[in-house]
């Protein structure tokens, strides 16, 4: 948490929405002796103030932690041990540190550092090379200095970097530092990972425990240098990676030699920056005073420690990077040859075979073409230098497809490929792109499979379905629907059967729940012919344990998502999206059960994954923020949920915009979140925009039903009960038209209207409510469940005489 909020790592989150801005209300006039003049920076442990210190008098830096969590404040703890050993011109001095008696927070006070980070103040002006130097080499030698105090930073970059008017550079934010032999081991675990990715070694990127070494800092150095030297950093690509795609870019890929990047640079300086970014710990430098002396050499114009790589190092570097082609293009070849072995093989005559075989070669070339086109956009002169992600790939393989207009039947295989490829990263617009090029393609093919069209229709539907187009997807699936009315083959048989299953997600997802529950097992009854592991198989199986699960049958469901958590971990791994995507249904039944504690434990580990699998921004990512939030506020600890509902929000809002049920599951979270810290106009304010959404729409998804009734809560907890009884006497024929009055949810919100009915002074109307709510709620989960002790409280209040 740096003093100034240039770095987008430390900048406040923002939703995306204008009405959920987070509203920061007055700065608090005193923290501890200090009094408060100004926010400098926050970051997800705190918040940085400019703040006026009276004894002696003078402008400090406040650092203060606004997490209540044990690690945050042990983090604490452990910067202002780190920084009570340090004093150095180079790095921000601690001045002192305590906690505010009013509120609790810990607090340290530190040097006000005027300036601008590293890279703004050495590319944003007319600084020559050498002294962009100089400044580097004070840089080093602060960190050897604190290297030598047994302090690691591990989170070195130019935003934690300040240079003074002066020029003098200061290294600021030791909140991830490692003590040398300290009490605080536990504090980073073996498989822990922490830095920023693009300046992390290939070691701390794995989470290694060589990571706890001076080198990972020379890493880093070296990556500052050569941002500071060329303006790129040297591997661009890391600013929007994975950590999972990080790992690889940095252990397999060479960044691109510093002097193609600056010209200026060639020769000896290029040689020790480079040698500094060496993906090796054993090719570093040992120190960072080492990295100092060898680049006061190159001022100096004496000769160097370093030596450039050898070739045998290049080489083998090249070919570890180029591995995966090499094998996928000998791939390809094998099964073109056998694809052509099989077809001759297999030929009624040899007529046929003949003719059987052209058409092979010919596919098998087109194939190959277009493999081709793909590959080249690994091509450095295609590229012109740039790197290459899968996305790229894809979109510049999604460009050449025309190139198959001659084997449409290529050209629909390649399409649906792309398209399956695209949903899996979550590009819905791209993926329906490619489901529409295969469409097109088929109108040109005379003798298709008679199940090919309803299967890409289908396929279609589902693509709507996860953009959240439900008329789209809806009209889809009656167009597969209509052409399989009288299946005339086995595979349009199973084509057939399977639109049970398309036909079901669609229900469910516009809450239709018990209408999806009859899909799902006309679905799986006919699917005793398909393998256990077929995906539409085990899609269906998750999507009846979460019908089970809204319907309060939690003991039919658990086992069926465990079996298919052990299934999937066997087959496919524990890092595989659809391990993780069953693991996350479980946290909702975890969640069901009211074992909060399990369920936000599960969640935070699935976030941690799915982050480092698909990056932060992936549907499946921000489902699994939306999850961690929920049991972090049934927990309450609505401080620690609120920045990840906003993370969700935000992503839903951007991919879905904002009447979708995930976005609107996320505003309901935050508005609970902000009731829970005591910022009731806020939680209204996002309450009303909701209703308001709500009422355009005939009917609503499940979980966006308890938008009313948490707005009606509040209302009772403000003394509104007016107000929340005609909330709830909205709501419930709602729920009741599409659920019926056996759903739990409506047994729940019953509960609530009972509540707010006597509160009201309804007494009568709300032992008639409760009493029904308290038998629904004993049927659907048990005598003993929160929700059933808690209406059988409120019914026993009403007759409890008020003193």
């Amino acid at each position: 948490m740096s003093q100034q909020t240039s770095d987008p790592d430390h900048t406040p989150a923002r939703n995306g929405l204008d009405y959920l801005s987070v509203v920061q209300g007055s700065l608090p006039h005193t923290i501890g002796p200090f009094s408060i003049l100004s926010v400098l920076g926050e970051g997800a442990m705190g918040r940085v103030y400019l703040a006026r210190e009276t004894n002696p008098p003078r402008d400090v830096a406040l650092k203060v932690v606004s997490s209540h969590s044990r690690t945050a404040f042990e983090r604490f703890q452990r910067e202002v041990e780190t920084l009570a050993q340090l004093e150095h011109v180079g790095i921000a001095r601690l001045y002192g540190a305590g906690v505010d008696a009013s509120s609790g927070q810990p607090w340290l006070s530190m040097e006000r550092v005027h300036g601008e980070d590293l890279a703004r103040h050495c590319l944003g002006q007319a600084t020559t090379l050498k002294s962009r130097v100089e400044i580097l080499i004070r840089v080093c030698e602060a960190v050897g200095y604190a290297h030598s105090r047994g302090v690691l930073h591990r989170d070195l970059k130019p935003a934690n970097i300040l240079v003074d008017p002066q020029g003098q550079p200061k290294i600021l934010d030791f909140g991830i530092a490692r003590l040398k032999q300290s009490e605080h081991e536990g504090l980073t675990l073996a498989g822990q990972v922490l830095g920023t990715l693009p300046y992390m070694s290939p070691e701390q990127l794995s989470g290694s425990k060589q990571a706890d070494d001076v080198r990972s800092d020379v890493y880093a150095l070296g990556a500052i240098a050569y941002e500071i030297l060329s303006g790129q950093l040297p591997h661009p690509r890391l600013k929007t990676s994975t950590l999972f795609e990080a790992l690889s870019i940095v252990r397999d890929e060479q960044p691109i030699p510093l002097q193609q990047r600056n010209s200026a640079t060639r020769g000896d300086l290029a040689t020790v920056v480079m040698t500094a970014l060496a993906a090796e710990p054993e090719r570093r430098y040992g120190s960072a005073q080492a990295f100092a002396d060898d680049l006061h050499r190159v001022l100096a114009h004496r000769p160097i420690e370093a030596r450039t790589p050898s070739a045998f190092y290049v080489l083998s570097r090249f070919a570890r990077r180029h591995r995966a082609l090499t094998a996928a293009l000998a791939g390809v070849a094998t099964i073109l040859i056998v694809a052509t072995i099989v077809s001759l093989r297999f030929a009624v005559n040899a007529e046929e075979a003949r003719s059987l075989a052209a058409q092979r070669a010919a596919e098998a070339e087109a194939t190959v073409n277009f493999l081709d086109d793909m590959l080249a956009a690994a091509n450095p002169e295609q590229t012109k230098g740039g790197d290459v992600t899968v996305l790229s790939m894809l979109d510049a393989s999604a460009q050449a497809i025309d190139a198959l207009q001659a084997q449409p039947l290529v050209l629909i295989r390649a399409s649906r490929t792309l398209s399956r490829t695209y949903l899996a990263l979550a590009r819905f617009d791209q993926a329906l792109m490619m489901n529409k090029r295969a469409l097109t393609a088929l109108r040109t093919v005379n003798d298709a499979p008679v199940d090919l069209q309803p299967e890409l229709l289908r396929e279609r539907s589902g693509l709507e379905l996860a953009a959240g187009n439900m008329e789209a997807a809806s009209k889809s699936l009656d167009q597969a629907a209509s052409l399989l009315r009288q299946p005339s083959t086995e595979s349009a048989k199973e084509s057939a059967l399977r639109l049970n299953y398309s036909r079901a997600r669609l229900l469910e997802e516009t809450g239709d729940p018990e209408h999806a529950m009859q899909s799902l097992q006309t679905f799986l009854q006919g699917a005793n012919a398909l393998p256990e592991d077929d995906r539409d198989v085990e899609s269906a199986q998750v999507s009846l344990v979460n019908l089970w699960r809204q319907a309060g049958h939690l003991k039919d469901a658990m086992p069926v998502i465990e079996g298919l958590i052990e299934r999937r971990t066997k087959r496919l791994g524990e890092r595989d999206p659809r391990t993780l995507n069953a693991r996350l249904t479980r946290v909702g039944l975890l969640e069901a059960e009211g074992r909060f504690e399990e369920s936000a434990a599960e969640s935070l580990a699935l976030l941690t994954l799915r982050t480092e699998v698909l990056g932060p921004e992936h549907v499946d990512t921000l489902t699994a923020a939306q999850m961690l939030s929920n049991s972090l506020l049934r927990l309450g600890r609505a401080r620690e949920a609120l920045p990840h509902a906003m993370a969700a929000a935000a992503g839903f809002a951007k991919r879905f915009g904002d009447s979708h049920a995930q976005t609107q599951a996320s505003l309901v979270a935050i508005a609970f979140a902000y009731e829970e810290t005591g910022q009731n106009d806020l939680a209204e304010a996002i309450y009303l925009r909701l209703i308001a959404s709500q009422r355009l729409n005939a009917s609503l998804h499940t979980e966006s039903l308890s938008v009313r009734n948490n707005y009606a809560m509040l209302l009772h907890s403000q003394g509104r009960d007016g107000e929340a009884v005609a909330q709830l006497a909205e709501l419930l024929p709602i729920v009741e038209r599409q659920l019926g009055r056996k759903h739990p949810y409506y047994a729940i919100f019953q509960s609530n209207f009972g509540l707010c009915l006597g509160a009201s002074g309804n007494i009568d109307q709300a032992r008639n409510e409760l009493d029904e709510a308290i038998q629904s709620l004993e049927q659907a989960m048990g005598s003993d469940h929160e929700r059933t002790r808690t209406a059988r409280d409120r019914r026993a209040a009403l007759d409890t005489p008020t003193s």
